[in-house]
């Protein structure tokens, strides 16, 4: 197809497989011997005649045609995604470079996926496919988070078994669905038994694709080593959570005189502490941690 008088190109090619380039054409003629570097295929942008088995410069090109004879013709029409990688999904990049992301000890970094899937595989991924990649690699070590808490009760059940006369709770809500859990092994309930009577409560975030709320107690055991004596996973710091978890405590380490709970910055605990717990309490607010 000929271009009638002077006219201007832009985004076409200096060659096939070369890079995009902005060239201005005076003539016909400049035209011309690009179709000579080229035959049979279509470079103009502005071509309007269009037939079966025709060969375009590349993508540009064509929209850019079809798009003019679209006006031209008052017809609309869609551009499906193309992709050069698009077989390198994050399911099949993820089961590549799982063995590196199964490793505790090993740190590996976006880059470091995004330069051995291009040094390898000749690929090149974006930071966001490196990423999604990565968390695809994650979910193939370690389960899927939300279908792991679905197996919460096969583990305890498991941890009753191997741990006897533990206190092990699992509280769901009204539809039927994960609220708080609570473990304290039965090594922990008879080892408190010699130590003295003082335990430091404390809570903090859960990090990950499910959110919730990680509370501990520990003690100081003979040794002046730290002992764990329970944990458990709730929705959030509110009073219905801690209630829920001092009553387990007490249910599960019993009563002891003068017993003393050492509170990390949580003031407004007291009063579930006094209603949960028993009357031979002392009770004491950290507001700082204590560095060593």
């Amino acid at each position: 197809m000929r271009v009638k008088g002077n006219s201007y190109f832009s985004n076409t090619f200096n060659g096939i497989g070369e890079a995009i380039g902005l060239i201005g054409f005076g003539s016909c003629e400049e035209v011309d011997e690009l179709e000579e570097l080229a035959p049979g295929i279509t470079i103009n942008p502005n071509h309007s005649l269009f037939e079966k088995d025709q060969v375009y410069k590349n993508k540009y090109v064509l929209t850019s045609a079809l798009k003019r004879h679209s006006i031209l013709k008052h017809f609309q029409f869609k551009t499906r995604r193309s992709s050069s990688i698009r077989q390198a999904t994050k399911s099949v990049v993820g089961s590549i470079i799982v063995g590196n992301c199964a490793e505790p000890d090993v740190i590996y970094t976006l880059k470091d996926i995004q330069h051995d899937m291009l040094a390898e595989y000749g690929v090149r991924l974006t930071y966001m496919q490196a990423w999604r990649a990565k968390e695809a690699a994650f979910e193939l070590v370690r389960g899927d988070p939300i279908q792991s808490y679905a197996k919460l009760p096969s583990y305890f059940h498991i941890l009753e078994a191997t741990y006897p006369s533990s206190h092990i709770r699992l509280h769901k809500s009204e539809d039927d669905r994960f609220l708080y859990s609570f473990v304290a092994l039965f090594t922990s309930i008879k080892g408190w038994e010699y130590c003295r009577p003082i335990v430091v409560v404390d809570g903090t975030f859960i990090k990950g694709a499910c959110k919730g709320t990680l509370l501990t107690a520990n003690t100081l055991d003979v040794a002046g080593s730290i002992l764990p004596l329970a944990y458990a996973i709730v929705d959030s710091e509110n009073d219905a959570s801690w209630r829920w978890f001092f009553e387990q405590f007490r249910d599960s380490f019993g009563q002891r005189l003068e017993m003393c709970i050492i509170l990390i910055g949580m003031q407004a605990l007291l009063r579930q502490l006094r209603e949960s717990m028993m009357k031979y309490l002392i009770l004491r607010v950290c507001g700082t941690y204590c560095k060593t």
